[in-house]
This record gives C-alpha cells, structure tokens and sequence, in this order.
C-alpha cells in the first residue's frame, strides 16, 4: 500500500525496510487471514478471482502470487488467458523484494533479534 502514495507523501523508507519480519521467503508467506482477531464477528465477503481486466474495478493480480507453491487452477487459467491481469511491482516494491530479510538459514528474519 505505501508504494501506491510514497510518490505523493513523505514516508519514512528507512522505517517500513525495518517492518517485515517474514518466515518465509518473499511471496511465499502463506496468505494473511482477514478473519482474524474482532474481525471473526463480521461477515465474510469472499471476492471473485478476476479473470479479466476491465475499466470498472482495475483489479490486477500481484506478482508475488506467482510465488506461491500452488496457485489456484482458475487464476492460472485466467492469466495464461489474460497476462495483462499480472501487475508490475512498484519501485518501493521491487526495493523490498531484492532486500527481503529472509535469512533460510535461520527460517526467520536476518536482522531479528
């Protein structure tokens, strides 16, 4: 999200580099749980994966899903049918991705303490 707006605000990189702290390596953290913590008392809305890009909803597929062990039969259908569905990583991202702190080693975070 900070690389759609670090263009049209100030934004401590320096600061979100320190945030990951991932247990895997990047794109193949397993998919964060929206229902999670008080969000498990509100009803669940499961979005429709897109198989077309279209002029409504501009929605697009992240490049890190590409990472994932498995990928959904349906979205590998709809990108292999539709490649302009995969988006371009932002600067900010592509920064993250080549500094990602995942250390194999360790199986955690190569700065964590």
């Amino acid at each position: 999200m900070v690389a759609n707006v670090e263009d049209i605000l100030s934004v401590d990189l320096k600061y979100i580099a320190s945030l990951p702290d991932p247990v895997a390596p990047w794109g193949m953290q397993s998919p964060h749980d929206s229902v999670d913590g008080i969000f498990v008392l509100a009803d669940e809305q499961v979005r429709q994966l897109p198989t077309k890009t279209d002029n409504i909803t501009h929605e697009t597929i992240h490049p890190s899903v590409l990472k994932q062990a498995q990928i959904h039969p349906l979205l590998a259908k709809s990108l292999q049918e539709n490649p302009s569905l995969l988006c371009r990583l932002l600067p900010l991202e592509v920064e993250m991705e080549k500094n990602w702190p995942y250390d194999p080693k360790e199986g955690r975070n190569q700065y964590a303490s």
